[in-house]
């Protein structure tokens, strides 16, 4: 059976464009109590290259299913 993830995608219009993403469930991974549950954000310039570092990360931390994306 396959893991999913979902895939929280923002588009940045007012500030400094681009797009900044997090996944559902990855955590920053802390001792700073403040900040331990607190998502890991990307961002990137492209939805295409937001994507790709967010499966690059997954990838990374030995993970594997599919990652679906939500607006």
């Amino acid at each position: 059976m396959n893991t999913v993830f979902k895939a929280w995608i923002y588009e940045n219009t007012e500030h400094f464009g681009g797009y900044t993403g997090e996944i559902e469930g990855v955590n920053i991974n802390t001792n700073i109590e403040d900040l331990k549950d607190t998502p890991v954000e990307f961002y990137a310039n492209t939805k295409a290259e937001l994507l790709q570092s967010m499966i690059c990360f997954l990838k990374s931390q030995g993970k594997t299913g599919i990652l679906r994306v939500v607006k």
